[in-house]
């Protein structure tokens, strides 16, 4: 509880900085389809979402700088078939993001952005298919991650906007063994986030 007033405050306090600065500032919301490199599966099959609020400054008729505070549901699952291996552990973990973004316009709708995003694990968790408890304690989630981020959004008025952004961890979630293999050094077991987040923005 006391994280979500944490972030609930900063929220508070982003759009009253904005004001003040007359920045312009807004809030957000959407779905975050997720994967996770090196969990031995694939496909965006684990729908998360994403609630926060952002703030930004226009910078002529080009330049769009902006930063984004979101809470963020993230993670894998296997893709339902016959075939499901019910053992397999599913990752469910939710994080505070910090987005740092640069934008440029192409046209008055239309902006690509590119940043980086600083990130804080709130919860994790793993668990079976079956609804099983499969956390690894001997492999912890790192408390930070670092990831890359591009996209564009798209502006459907006024007030609203559209962001499609694809994310990246730069680094690691969790820690993994070093192995050397063929006079190769290999990371085992070392994850990263890979996600897409799908957002309405509303600016006040």
């Amino acid at each position: 509880m006391k994280r979500f007033a944490c972030l609930f405050l900063l929220i508070v306090f982003a759009c009253s900085f904005a004001q003040a600065q007359e920045f312009d500032a807004g809030i957000s919301f959407g779905l975050t389809p997720s994967q996770v490199d090196g969990d031995a599966m694939t496909g965006y099959n684990k729908i998360g979402f994403n609630a926060g609020a952002f703030v930004k400054l226009d910078q002529g008729n080009i330049w769009v700088y902006q930063m984004d505070i979101a809470y963020t549901t993230k993670g894998s699952r296997q893709a339902s078939s016959k075939n499901m291996d019910y053992s397999r552990p599913e990752i469910l973990t939710s994080y505070v993001d910090f987005v740092l973004s640069a934008g440029y316009k192409i046209t008055d709708k239309i902006t690509l952005k590119a940043g980086l995003t600083p990130s804080v694990l709130i919860t994790q968790k793993e668990q079976t298919t079956g609804g099983g408890d499969a956390g690894r304690a001997e492999n912890p989630f790192r408390p930070f991650n670092l990831l890359a981020m591009g996209g564009l959004n798209y502006s459907l008025g006024e007030h609203w906007s559209f962001n499609l952004a694809y994310n990246y961890s730069i680094l690691s979630i969790r820690k993994g063994g070093y192995e050397f293999e063929d006079y190769d050094v290999k990371v085992e077991n070392a994850q990263y986030h890979n996600y897409i987040t799908l957002n309405l923005y509303y600016q006040f």
